[in-house]
């Protein structure tokens, strides 16, 4: 990385709550969880169609509110 790169910030956590301010990222990475059964470390990745689609959206939602 050059002097004159931009910072670097990495986060793992839960994408539904972001410990970032609004409006402050200009891009995100993300491998979610695909519902399909999958061992995630400890994450249930075999949820009822609601609490994916609760999941999912809340997820997208997060993402937005950060995203530039």
């Amino acid at each position: 990385m050059s002097a004159d790169s931009p910072p670097v910030r990495m986060v793992h956590g839960d994408a539904r709550r972001l410990p970032i301010e609004d409006g402050t990222v200009d891009c995100i990475v993300t491998s979610p969880p695909y519902n399909v059964g999958v061992d995630y470390d400890g994450v249930d990745d075999l949820l009822s169609i609601g609490d994916y689609t609760d999941l999912a959206h809340g997820s997208a939602r997060e993402m937005a509110r950060v995203l530039k």
